[in-house]
């Protein structure tokens, strides 16, 4: 009988760890920013009779705002009635081109919104105020052009145009 030898290197098993830490950081990363863009938003925003809106299709939702409302024959702010159209002399300020009871309106609402953040923040450091316009597809934009420059003076300077789809 033959003796075998066997030839027995010695091996060292390697036992390798996965380090998961980097993939956690940029897994929570992902999640904030996922929980970030997902806003569940339930205003309800209801057109006024008289009022064809223009069609568009549109992704986001509205935002918590101001609603003003333009039919064929007067302007409504959150459905109260500001102004009747045509727009007379009488409704304009000395600029002729602020309309003073849509500008009185808009200084209450910009008042209720600071007043709530009082406490907080300072009202120079807020993000401006919103106004969403819903305005006749037949309206002329002279119309909108004095109602962007109210809004403007008061100090709403982010706004939407709603349309259908």
């Amino acid at each position: 009988m033959g003796v075998f030898k066997r030839n027995r290197k010695a091996t060292a098993i390697v036992e390798e760890n996965i380090n998961i830490t980097p993939l956690m950081d940029v897994l929570t990363v992902l999640l904030f920013f996922f929980i970030s863009i997902f806003t569940v938003n339930p205003i309800t925003v209801t057109i006024p009779d008289n009022i064809q809106l223009p069609a568009s299709k549109v992704i986001s939702t509205p935002e918590e705002a101001v609603t003003i409302s333009i039919s064929k024959n007067k302007i409504l702010a959150n459905n109260q009635v500001i102004i009747s159209i045509p727009i007379k002399k009488s409704d304009l300020a000395s600029d002729n081109r602020t309309l003073v009871k849509l500008e009185e309106y808009l200084q209450q609402q910009m008042k209720k919104r600071n007043k709530i953040f009082e406490g907080e923040e300072s009202p120079e450091f807020l993000h401006p105020g919103k106004i969403l316009f819903q305005a006749d597809r037949h309206l002329d934009f002279g119309t909108l052009k004095y109602l962007l420059h109210t809004a403007a003076v008061v100090g709403y300077a982010d706004y939407q145009f709603l349309v259908t789809n």
